[in-house]
């Protein structure tokens, strides 16, 4: 083994090491840094986010008026997935999961079920966080300054929400559904 073997080894290791160490940046909402940020529609378990985003209006908000969003994905180093959804007329901060079965992802109903964070009530950092859905100051400030840096921004006009379904509708899409499975075993 001569000198040049050796010091392209060192080259080589030093390159994968510095790559290995770079962090993507984050908010500091997250206790763990992430390692890849992704565009959620651009992800099959976020991929009806436009749905999802007109079913949490019509769930928990106003959808006579122009809702304005914004949405940024992470993956950590244990493969988890996340989307965070900042929804500005609420000051709402979603921690979504997304889904990966298609009945719950047809029906875009995950991310009204998420939980979220209410980043009008913000706490000055240090004081005692009162709840589940309370951050600091600095926490929602980063979050919000990382979605518009690197978020992809959805406006959802005002619309109509689709009338709820009957028990009826849902004894028969649950038929449905048992009726498609059978043939799987």
């Amino acid at each position: 083994m001569n000198w040049r073997t050796n010091t392209l080894g060192v080259i080589l290791f030093l390159t994968n090491t510095v790559a290995l160490a770079e962090v993507i940046p984050y908010p500091s909402i997250f206790s763990e840094a992430p390692v890849k940020r992704f565009q959620p529609n651009e992800n099959f378990r976020f991929n009806l986010i436009e749905r999802e985003l007109r079913n949490l209006i019509a769930f928990a908000g106003d959808p006579k008026i122009i809702n304005n969003f914004c949405a940024s994905g992470f993956k950590f180093s244990n493969g988890d997935l996340i989307s965070t959804v900042i929804w500005e007329n609420r000051g709402h901060f979603y921690f979504w999961m997304g889904s990966i079965e298609e009945y719950s992802r047809k029906e875009s109903l995950t991310l009204a079920m998420s939980k979220y964070a209410n980043l009008n009530n913000a706490v000055d950092d240090g004081e005692v966080l009162s709840g589940p859905r309370t951050v600091n100051k600095s926490q929602a400030k980063s979050a919000i300054e990382d979605c518009e840096k690197y978020g992809q921004k959805f406006i959802v006009p005002p619309f109509t929400p689709e009338p709820e379904k009957s028990d009826d509708d849902l004894e028969e899409e649950l038929e449905y559904i048992d009726e498609s499975d059978k043939g799987k075993d």
